[in-house]
Parts: C-alpha cells; structure tokens; sequence
C-alpha cells in the first residue's frame, strides 16, 4: 500500500479523478465514485431550459458593507500615526516608523474599499470573466471548466489537466444563477 487518504477529505473527488486519470489502481473506493468516462463519453447538457446567457455575479451586499467599513476603519486608524507625528516631539527614527505603520494601514484600507467593487463573475455566452477580491481578471470558455471543487470561501474551476482556472469567491450573490449556467453546459457544482 502506498497510500490512504478519506473521501471525506477536502479535494478528495479531484485526488480521485487524477488516479483514475493516471490508471491507478483503487481498492474499497465508495460506491459513488466512477470515472467521468464511465458515466458518458462527453458530458451533454441538461434539457431544461437555456439560461440566461448574460449576467454579473458581485459580492453579497452584506460582503460589500463589510469591506468599505473595515477599509474606512483602516483608513481613519492609518491617520493617526500621522497626527502623532505633528503633534508631538518625536525623533526621526520614530517618526518614520510611524509614517510607515500609517501608510501600510491606509493602505490595506485601500484595498479592502476596492476588493468590494470589483470581486465579481461575469458571464457573456459563453465566455466566463471572473475578477478576484485583489483586482487579477482571468477570462475563458465555460466549455475549459471539467471539474468543480468547493472549499472554504471558494469555489475552485479546474481545467482537463487538474490545473486550477479560477476562484470564485463563494460570497456571491444569485449563485444558484451560476449553477444552473454549469449545469447546463453539464458541468456539476
């Protein structure tokens, strides 16, 4: 025996479609578990009707107020530092260590205000565009995604090679939108 993991286990469903992948040999694995080959030769879409085609996904509105509040939290506690620095007699040395602590705070303020506009999913067709909570777009075609994996806070779209597409952010709003956009090109979510 080489090796045991759980399919209990985060990923588990992934680890196992790479060793059927691979033609590794599985003792005890659960009834559940078949290759994609076994259940059709390609994946067909579901019958029902066409959803829609064009939509954007944005953080929750919840998700949304939680970040401009922690980042104009940030910003109001990046500016005391500086406040410190010209209403007291501080050496160089401190000084500069406060400016320091203040420009890092203001700046994670920063980013926490701009990571509630901009973490969405868009779907055109069927392109797929999703924007990550740090601004980094990665567009495809829906037809690249073959798995799906949710872990926690994410919901991970992995190409035919395993390789990791995208990550969606599982705050979304309407997601069930997005899942039956998957389900219809017959990928399950």
């Amino acid at each position: 025996m080489l090796a045991k993991f759980a399919s209990s286990m985060e990923h588990a469903d992934l680890m196992f479609l790479w060793l059927l992948q691979k033609k590794v040999f599985i003792v005890n694995a659960p009834a559940g578990w078949r290759s994609p080959a076994e259940d059709s030769p390609e994946p067909k879409p579901v019958k029902s009707s066409i959803p829609q085609q064009q939509f954007t996904l944005r953080l929750k509105r919840s998700a949304r107020i939680g970040f401009a509040g922690m980042g104009w939290f940030l910003l109001l506690i990046g500016l005391a530092p500086f406040l410190a620095v010209i209403f007291s007699t501080v050496t160089i040395a401190e000084r500069s260590a406060l400016i320091i602590v203040g420009l890092v705070t203001m700046g994670i303020g920063i980013v926490c205000l701009r990571t509630g506009t901009v973490c969405q999913v868009e779907i055109d067709g069927e392109q797929v565009r999703v924007v990550s909570r740090f601004g980094r777009t990665k567009e495809f075609s829906v037809k690249e995604v073959s798995s799906v994996s949710k872990s926690l806070g994410w919901i991970v779209l992995y190409d035919r090679e395993f390789n990791t597409l995208a990550k969606i952010d599982s705050y979304l709003e309407n997601l069930d939108k997005l899942k039956e956009y998957f389900a219809f090109y017959g990928i399950k979510m």
